[in-house]
């Protein structure tokens, strides 16, 4: 499917359930991709979004094929839920302008290893990595003022709240730093290794 260059948003489940559809050429045009355009595209392995997109709808890329996500710089807000359950995916670069990821939009990504989140990010929701039983690392950019990792492991920036401990860190004990006041929900959610 090749999209044509006039074509500024895709509306709400414009292409959900399409299974047999592998490859989209999206618009150069395109600003918006709205709640579930693409959700159950189990076969879509490969998308590559303009430079302009600026936000990505709640469920939009639900249960797809990829092992590979790019998000542009101009890209400022993920919707909830935008790409659970993308069970082949490996590898997601995010843009170094998002101010804002929702919850639950790596959700279920049960082969991604690590992430960074760009020093441009102020708010993340809940659930953001429940099920990434693969996951080993979460680093924040140099200079991001909201977050801190130690260890791959997320904090707030001040490191008094730890927000999550990644699925598949292998280590048996886990010593929490003397600076952290709270634990986050769901911050040690089916972290099978500690004893």
């Amino acid at each position: 499917v090749i999209l044509p260059d006039s074509v500024t948003k895709i509306g709400y489940g414009a292409f959900m359930g399409c299974f047999d559809l592998k490859k989209i050429t999206l618009s150069k045009s395109l600003t918006e991709i709205d709640h579930k355009a693409f959700q159950d595209c189990e076969h879509l392995k490969e998308i590559i979004f303009p430079e302009i997109l600026v936000k990505i709808g709640y469920s939009a890329f639900t249960n797809c094929g990829f092992e590979k996500v790019i998000i542009p710089d101009s890209v400022v807000e993920i919707s909830g839920d935008a790409f659970d359950y993308c069970q082949n995916l490996k590898e997601v670069s995010l843009s170094k302008s998002l101010k804002c990821i929702a919850s639950g939009v790596f959700a279920g990504c049960s082969k991604l290893e690590t992430i960074t989140l760009p020093v441009s990010l102020k708010t993340i929701g809940k659930n953001l990595f429940d099920s990434c039983t693969s996951l080993k690392e979460i680093k924040v950019a140099e200079g991001n003022t909201a977050f801190a990792s130690e260890n791959g492991i997320l904090f707030d920036a001040a490191k008094e709240v730890l927000i999550r401990y990644p699925y598949a860190l292998t280590e048996k004990e886990y010593k929490i730093p003397d600076g952290v006041k709270k634990i986050g929900e769901y911050a040690f959610l089916d972290v099978k290794s500690l004893t």
